[in-house]
Parts: C-alpha cells; structure tokens; sequence
C-alpha cells in the first residue's frame, strides 16, 4: 500500500540487502501477456538479474495491512485474526531481521455479547508526530498509539453514530502534515481528521450517499498537496485538494476487458510523468495495473497481473512498481520505465497476498493472509471472561447463521501468516519472459513473550491501573539566586538559553534582558535597554516585563508593558534591532499595555495581549491588526487579557475580568469558541491566568487566580466540546502553567505559596509540590529534556550589585547595590521625596521530577530544592539608546543582527 508521496525515496542510494540467493526461473510471458499488441523488442527493456535475493518467515496471525517507520526503520503491521475480534493486534517490526519486536494488547471492550478486541485493520506512520494511526474498520473508530510504549494517546472509539466526528467503516488511514489532517477512507466519505483538534471534516465524492449506493474508497496516495482516492464502485479516481477539500478533477480507471475495474491502490512517478493504479477486477478479468498520464490523466496502457491485483507500491529512484495480487499470492514487478512491463513475480505462500511497502534501500515487505503454521501469541482474548492469555487456540462466540439456526462456540488453531523481504535489480536485457523469485524461507525468531497493554482492559469496571505519583528519590530540585524584579521567562530550544525581562527598581532604574545558561542556571550577559527622558527631564529605562523566544529568526521579543510598547532584540547580540516605542495613541499600530507575546510563523504574526484588543503584528510588515474579543471597550470595562497559548492554528486567550477563554483562529481571527472558566465556588470570580493543551489526552488546561484563595487552581475543560470537566484546587493564587505532553504532566505556580504544582494530567490530580522560597511563584517554562525552569518575585536576603542601575536625574549609568528614587507624589497628591533603596534579587528554580506508581489516595510529595552557589553577574552588554529622545522605531522588515 502507497503510504508516502512517491518523491520520498526519488534519489536515495540503494543499498545491499543481506538475504540469501533464491532460485530465479523464467516462464513465458504470455502467462501474464501484455494487452497490447506484441511489438518488437526495445532497446529499453529491462529485465531482473539473476541476483534477485528474497526472504520468506512466519508472521502475524490476520495480517491487514503493512506501514514503514523511516525514522526507526520499524515495520509496523495490523492483524485481525478472526472475526470475533479475540486475536487482534499491531507489531513492530525490525526491518532488517524480521524479527517481531512488541506485540500490542490492544483496548478490550465489553458489548452485549461479551468481550472483543478494539481490533487493527489499516495502518499508517505518523514519524513527526512518533506515532501510529490505526482503523478499527468493524468498530467504526479511529485510533492513535505511541510507536515506543506502544500506549494508545487519542482515539474515536465509543462516539455515537450521530456524532460529525463519527467515521463509518474506516479502512485505510494517512497522516499527511502539509494539509495538518489525518486522511480516513470509508463508506460515503473521506473523512480529514485534524491533527491538532481531532475534528473530523466529511470530504464528499461522486455518487454517494445521494445515489442511494455506498461506495468504497480504496488505499490513497497524497503528492503535491492532492489527494488521491480510488472509488471500487465506481471505478474512478479522484484527485482532491487538500486544503480546501474539493475535488479538482476525477477520471474513470480502464482494464483490458468488459466489467468493473474495481481499482485498489494507487502511486505516481514524476520521473516518467506517469500514475499507477491497481485494480482488482472480477473473477481474473480486468485485475493488473493501469497507467495513465499524470499531466492530463489519459489512459495509456494496461498491465495484466494476477487474478486479484490489490496492493501496489513504487521505487521511483529505480521506476519499479510493485503489486501483490491476492489471487495467486505474488507480488509482480513492472518496469516502470520506457517497457511499462510486467519483468518478474516474487512467489509468497501460494495465495492472498495482501498488502506491501517500499523502503528507502529499495527493499520490498509484503504481508499475505495465507494461512500457515500454528502460532501461539500472546494477547488471545477470551470472549466470555475478557482475560488474556498465551494460547494457540481461539473460542468463537456462539452465534446464528444466515437462517437463524444456531451455530455453537467452537474452538480452532490460531494460524500465523507469512511476511516477504526482497530486492530486485533492475538491468537491460531481454524482458519477453517474467522471471520467477523463489523466496528462501528464513528462520521464524519467535513471538515477544508478552503483549505490551495499551490502555486498562475493561472501562466498566473498576480501574486496577496504578496512580502516579513524585518519586522524591528520583527527582532533582535546585535554586539558584537570580535577578531582582524577574517577570516572564523564554526558553530557546535551539540554544537551551533562557531570557528574562527585570524590573528591579521603581522608576524604571534597574531593568534589564537577561540571557541565562539552562544547565548551570548563571547569567551570561545583559541588555543594555533604552534610556528615554521625559518632560520632567527624568530618565528611565524602556523596560521589559512579558518575553518569548522566536528561534526561527533568532530573536528575543519583549513587552514593554509600562511604556505601550513591544521590541525586538537579537538573541546573540542581545541587541535592539525593532522597537515600536514612540508610537502615538492615536495610531492604528499603538498597543496598550502589552502583557505577553507568541510569535507565531505558520500565521506570519506576533501576538500580544493587552487592554481591549489581542493585537496581531505581522512578522514582515510590523503593521498591527487589532483582534476585538467579547465585552470590551464598548461594554465600558477594560478587559485583562492574560498569558497566550498557540496550537493548531488557534489563538488561546484568558480573560480575567469576565473569566472566559477565548479561542480564536490565527488566520481569521474570528473568535471560534468561548469557554467559561468554572472554579470550585460560582458566586467568586475565577480570574483565568493561563492555558495548555494536551492533544494526546484531548484536554484545555487552565489556571485561575480567584479571589482571597477561592477558585485558586486548575480547571479542566474537554479540547473538542470545551466541556468543564474538573476543577482542582491549588494554593492561594496559581498564576502561570507549562506543560509536558510527552509525560502528561501540568506545571502550575502559585503566587500566593511560592510552590509549584506537579499536576497529573491523567488522572487530573496534584501528585507533587516544589517549594521555592516562601512566595511569589510567578512563571514556568519547559526545557527539553523535560526540566522545568521557575521564576519568583520574592526578595532574597543577599545584598545585590548590578552592573545597569541608572541615575534618574543624570542618565548615567553605573554598577551598583542601591538605587536613588526620583521624588514624586503618592496617590493622595501628597510629596515624595527621593530616598535610597537596595536592590534585592528574587530566585531561579530548575527541578525535575521522577514518577511512580502508587495508590491513589496517596497525598501531594513535597520536594524542597538544594541551594546553588551564585556565580555573579556579568558586565552589560547590547546598545545604549540616545537619552535625549525616544528609540526611534526601525524599519518595518529588520534583519536580525549578526552574532
């Protein structure tokens, strides 16, 4: 089965295969005879050497369908033995042995008629993503499973029929990430399943369901941003776009004989401009291969294989095509060049030949359904109990026939099938025979001892699956002194640094953009910011308060909140390189209170919360879009508008003051969805701070301030319906959130504590605190490898010097340990007169945490971090601004600064 664009192997070196030399025989060619009329022989024909090398081993019981992990060089394959459903699972494969690796327990259901197998039919690898699409076809369901532990993350199992997400008999399954979707074939529809979200759009084809017929849509192909489908039915194929899910043209599928074409399975080679469609036929008439122009879609020829063609994939590096015919169990190669001939077949079992793959080496898997030897597995189901166990033998339920009689509980062998590795090599020379492949038959290496469970066996019963809890033993907690007035944190993944904006004295006298080491925790360098003056002629600092990370352009951008203004600084250079200081109010790009900051480059903006307005930068352009959300200015109150969270081309906005979570479309900007936040007393206002998704447990998680300690905690909502589904208290204020969808874990600071939750997103509990120093927890970032980074605002009690305090009155700035206020008035109207004051650091947290299981009335684990030692402060670096003027903003489209 094709499950990659025919372009991902175009150029790849063809490397050795170590298997054994089978024997190579030739018979004449008018057993599988072109239907064309017989001409003379080209100068371009080819043929196969006589070094073809092919491999033959025990497989899987009910093998469906085969899929390739590049990445990991695993096979993955999914096989449904019976039709009960008790001997269902997918393996991984290595690629080069054969050698079956993990075997799946899959997700064990309970109906009327006792216990079944969610059971595996199509299969797909999802290498971006480290995961495996799966359709169980009979249970109308789609399912997703992590490809190293095996742990199913997303699935559609137990949606009702009239749900829109409901797919009917899917069967053959491709993740295609251009598009963002999950293509799903099956009855009436193709269904595009997003990648982030999960919803499911109905693409509509030629003739169904408003012709009364259901059609069946075969194995699909996605190349160039379109889409290709085979319709058995109707014998057409149709070429859809991807984006916009219409289908941009369709053409009827030819055969060499009067009947149905019934095609199967399609690929294309760019090299020879040419499409390749399997057909299946009826009864040996019309089963082969058809190749059409892939330009103008003509017929041009077609290639008689088998009696059953089914399954076909392409070596366009080689212009190889390859087809397993279910009929006759062969897998048939056709010069895919200038002959456009059937050159050779690779024998497998003696029938039903099912599916197969190409490999980037130029190596052929394919997976027949032909019955074998007695296999004993590990994950047979027994339909009356719901227990697994290690058997050679399946009980079927008991049951009717198509007259109603009775037909008994019966017990029968579990038979393996068979799975085929082989390599052939093309060359000139004489193709008016098919050369017959032997394969040799390799030693089976056996099944894994045990299956790998998916999920808990039986959903209606009482969960046995242990609670998770903080290992202390095998978690790490350190602290280190950080900077005095710390807000936001950025993390570069590129180059594991940490940014932090400070604020660390009234007045705007000591603040600064600090890059730090994310393994050692000590500040490398600082940022120089602006100096303006105003028109009292005192000077201050443009500071910077919210901060994220654009490694892409390798840029840092800041709010400077206080000052209406957003900038940009290079990450290296900690250099100023795009300001919109000095904007006026009435300028459509002016920003009010900017809080915090995304970049965002699948949009082309940066976006910013403030008063009244979300505000979109565009990334090249630096004009401002202004993105109204519900309540404000018209309905005459302000609206806070806290941390962002972006995820699948959808903006995630908290509103504090109405308590609402807005989602909105980062394209549109419309407003797709309004979730109202719920805490645990509805007569207190909840006051939203910050969001996460987790796509894999289809969760919104979001953490709310409340009031006086009331509603302070985690509120869970449901990604698809934004259905509240929990709340969790936690501490006096919990302010930001982060977090981890590889160990569904949810980091959560508390402001009021100054302690962070560790929050199971599993089971939706507290399983752990992090002390920090008292109070003041104030915001979270994710590192790499899964530690997690924690500022506070408290004061420590070390007497600080820093080398960027600037004199209000003179513009100079020096390094020290004070700093002098400007006088001013207090908010009675009252005089202020200047004063000294000290500077105090607040704290940097790094910790990570080790889990285990436990019971699940276990409480919270405390862990109190280790002390560091402080390494100091470095000397300032970055650009000193004019101190008689504001910055003036750069040009629109800036180039990062070089390092």
């Amino acid at each position: 089965m094709n499950l990659a664009s025919s372009k991902a192997f175009k150029g790849l070196a063809v490397g050795s295969l170590a298997l054994a030399i089978s024997g190579v025989a030739t018979i004449p060619a008018s057993f599988a005879a072109d239907s064309t009329p017989a001409a003379s022989q080209s100068t371009d024909a080819r043929t196969i050497t006589d070094k073809a090398m092919a491999k033959i081993t025990q497989g899987l019981p009910g093998q469906f369908q085969v899929a390739y992990s590049k990445k990991t060089n695993k096979i993955w394959v999914a096989g449904t033995a019976d039709r009960d459903k008790h001997v269902s699972t997918i393996a991984r494969i290595d690629a080069n042995s054969l050698k079956i690796e993990a075997v799946a327990e899959l997700p064990i259901v309970k109906n009327d008629k006792g216990y079944q197998y969610d059971a595996a039919y199509g299969i797909t690898v999802d290498d971006v993503d480290g995961t495996v699409w799966v359709t169980n076809t009979t249970d109308n369901s789609v399912s997703v499973y992590d490809q190293a532990t095996m742990q199913q993350v997303w699935t559609t199992a137990g949606i009702a029929e009239t749900d829109p997400n409901w797919i009917e008999h899917p069967r053959s399954v491709l993740v295609d990430h251009e598009s963002g979707k999950a293509f799903v074939t099956g009855r009436f529809f193709v269904s595009a399943i997003d990648l982030k979200t999960k919803q499911v759009e109905k693409i509509q084809l030629e003739g169904a369901p408003d012709g009364g017929t259901r059609y069946i849509s075969m194995n699909i192909l996605v190349d160039g941003g379109k889409l290709y489908v085979p319709e058995r039915t109707g014998g057409k194929i149709f070429v859809i776009d991807t984006k916009t899910f219409k289908v941009e043209t369709s053409f009827d599928t030819k055969g060499n004989a009067e009947g149905e074409v019934r095609p199967s399975d399609i690929a294309i080679d760019h090299s020879q401009n040419e499409i390749y469609v399997s057909s299946q036929g009826v009864k040996g008439a019309n089963s082969g291969v058809s190749i059409y122009d892939a330009t103008t879609h003509e017929f041009k020829k077609f290639i008689p294989v088998g009696t059953q063609a089914l399954s076909l994939d392409n070596d366009e590096a080689n212009d190889l095509v390859y087809v397993s015919d279910f009929g006759t169990g062969k897998v048939g190669v056709i010069d895919g060049g200038a002959a456009d001939k059937l050159i050779a077949e690779v024998a497998m079992n003696g029938g039903k030949a099912n599916d197969l793959v190409v490999l980037p080496n130029g190596s052929v898997v394919a997976v027949d359904k032909q019955a074998g030897a007695t296999a004993t597995v590990p994950y047979v189901l027994d339909g009356t109990t719901g227990t697994v166990n290690t058997s050679n033998k399946v009980t079927s339920k008991p049951s009717k026939d198509k007259q109603g009689n009775d037909v008994p509980a019966k017990t029968t062998d579990i038979q393996a099938n068979s799975i085929l590795k082989f390599k052939v090599t093309a060359t000139a020379g004489d193709n008016s025979e098919v050369k017959q492949v032997t394969p040799e038959t390799r030693e089976f290496q056996g099944y894994p001892a045990t299956a790998t469970k998916t999920k808990a066996a039986d959903s209606t019963a009482p969960s046995t699956e242990a609670h998770r809890t903080v290992d202390a033993n095998g978690s790490v907690a350190n602290i280190i002194q950080g900077l005095p007035g710390q807000f936001q944190v950025g993390y570069s993944k590129k180059n594991h640094k940490l940014f932090v904006p400070t604020v660390g004295a009234r007045g705007n006298l000591a603040s600064s953009l600090a890059r730090v080491d994310a393994d050692t925790l000590q500040t490398e360098a600082f940022a120089e910011l602006p100096v303006k003056k105003n028109d009292k002629g005192q000077y201050g600092y443009t500071s910077a308060y919210g901060v994220t990370v654009d490694d892409v352009d390798g840029t840092v951008w800041v709010t400077n909140t206080t000052d209406n203004s957003v900038a940009v600084y290079d990450q290296q250079t900690l250099k100023l390189i795009w300001s919109n200081e000095g904007v006026k109010e009435g300028d459509p790009n002016w920003i009010e209170h900017p809080r915090s900051v995304l970049v965002d480059h699948e949009s082309g903006k940066a976006f910013v919360t403030g008063r009244f307005f979300v505000s979109a930068i565009d990334l090249k352009t630096k004009q401002v879009e202004k993105i109204q959300l519900e309540g404000a200015p018209d309905g005459g109150t302000r609206y806070i508008s806290m941390n962002l969270f972006l995820d699948g081309g959808k903006l995630y906005v908290p509103e504090r003051t109405g308590g609402k979570l807005f989602v909105v479309d980062t394209k549109t900007f419309k407003v797709e969805k309004t979730i109202q936040t719920q805490g645990e007393d509805s007569t207190v206002e909840v006051r939203p701070s910050d969001v996460a998704v987790d796509r894999s447990l289809g969760e919104i998680y979001v953490s709310s301030q409340g009031v006086k300690g009331v509603n302070s905690g985690i509120s869970v909502y449901d990604l698809r319906t934004g259905d509240f589904k929990k709340f969790v208290k936690f501490g006096t204020q919990a302010l930001a959130l982060e977090h981890d969808e590889d160990s569904d874990l949810v980091y959560v600071t508390d402001f009021g504590t100054g302690k962070v939750a560790v929050f199971d997103g599993r089971a939706d509990e507290v399983i752990g605190e992090v002390e920090m120093n008292g109070a003041a927890a104030n915001d979270v970032t994710l590192l790499k490898d899964g530690s997690v980074l924690v500022l506070d605002k408290k004061d420590r009690d070390e007497k600080v010097t820093l080398p960027y305090v600037l004199n209000g009155t003179t513009g100079e700035i020096t390094t020290a340990s004070e700093y002098t206020t400007l006088p001013g008035k207090d908010r009675q109207g009252n005089d202020v007169p200047a004063s000294v004051q000290q500077l105090k650091a607040n704290s940097i947290l790094k910790f990570k945490v080790g889990l285990k299981d436990t019971d699940a009335s276990a409480a919270p684990v405390g862990i109190t971090p280790t002390s560091l030692q402080f390494a100091g402060y470095p000397t300032v670096t970055g650009v000193k601004a004019e101190d008689s003027k504001p910055a003036d903003p750069k040009p629109a489209d800036p180039k990062p600064a070089d390092p």
